[in-house]
Protein backbone atom coordinates (compact mmCIF):
# COMPACT_ATOMS: atom_id res chain seq x y z
CA UNK A 1 0.00 0.00 0.00
CA UNK A 2 2.42 2.47 0.75
CA UNK A 3 4.20 2.09 -2.84
CA UNK A 4 0.97 2.34 -4.24
CA UNK A 5 0.59 5.42 -2.25
CA UNK A 6 3.89 6.78 -3.53
CA UNK A 7 3.73 6.32 -6.97
CA UNK A 8 -0.28 7.32 -7.20
CA UNK A 9 -1.35 3.98 -8.88
CA UNK A 10 -1.20 0.13 -7.87
CA UNK A 11 0.32 -2.72 -9.50
CA UNK A 12 -1.23 -6.45 -9.65
CA UNK A 13 1.44 -8.61 -11.73
CA UNK A 14 -0.06 -12.27 -11.62
CA UNK A 15 -1.09 -12.44 -8.29
CA UNK A 16 -4.42 -12.84 -8.47
CA UNK A 17 -4.68 -15.19 -11.88
CA UNK A 18 -2.02 -16.29 -13.10
CA UNK A 19 -0.55 -14.47 -16.61
CA UNK A 20 -2.71 -11.59 -15.98
CA UNK A 21 -1.35 -8.26 -14.82
CA UNK A 22 -2.85 -4.73 -13.92
CA UNK A 23 -2.49 -1.19 -12.93
CA UNK A 24 -5.24 0.68 -11.16
CA UNK A 25 -5.49 4.15 -10.01
CA UNK A 26 -7.79 5.46 -7.03
CA UNK A 27 -9.92 8.16 -8.00
CA UNK A 28 -12.34 8.63 -4.84
CA UNK A 29 -12.49 5.96 -1.86
CA UNK A 30 -15.15 4.36 -4.11
CA UNK A 31 -13.53 4.63 -8.05
CA UNK A 32 -10.43 3.65 -9.61
CA UNK A 33 -9.35 3.19 -13.50
CA UNK A 34 -8.13 0.15 -14.12
CA UNK A 35 -6.17 -1.55 -17.08
CA UNK A 36 -5.75 -5.50 -17.20
CA UNK A 37 -4.32 -7.80 -19.79
CA UNK A 38 -2.10 -10.25 -20.27
CA UNK A 39 1.14 -10.21 -18.39
CA UNK A 40 3.42 -11.12 -21.78
CA UNK A 41 1.71 -7.52 -23.34
CA UNK A 42 1.37 -5.54 -20.06
CA UNK A 43 4.87 -6.21 -18.55
CA UNK A 44 5.68 -4.16 -15.13
CA UNK A 45 7.33 -1.38 -16.72
CA UNK A 46 4.63 -0.87 -19.24
CA UNK A 47 2.14 -1.06 -16.27
CA UNK A 48 4.06 1.81 -14.78
CA UNK A 49 3.82 3.83 -17.65
CA UNK A 50 0.78 3.18 -18.15
CA UNK A 51 -0.51 3.86 -14.63
CA UNK A 52 1.81 7.14 -14.62
CA UNK A 53 -0.18 8.58 -18.06
CA UNK A 54 -3.24 7.72 -16.23
CA UNK A 55 -2.54 10.05 -13.03
CA UNK A 56 -1.16 12.76 -15.16
CA UNK A 57 -4.62 12.85 -17.02
CA UNK A 58 -6.67 12.72 -13.94
CA UNK A 59 -4.61 15.19 -12.13
CA UNK A 60 -5.33 17.55 -14.99
CA UNK A 61 -9.15 17.58 -14.32
CA UNK A 62 -9.00 17.28 -10.80
CA UNK A 63 -11.01 20.08 -8.81
CA UNK A 64 -8.43 22.35 -7.09
CA UNK A 65 -9.31 21.40 -3.31
CA UNK A 66 -9.38 17.26 -4.26
CA UNK A 67 -6.89 15.36 -3.25
CA UNK A 68 -6.54 11.83 -5.02
CA UNK A 69 -6.16 8.49 -3.01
Amino acid sequence: MADAKHRGFALDLDSQQAGISCVAVAVTPRAAVAVAGPTNRLPKSRLITIGQKIREALDKVRPANQEWL
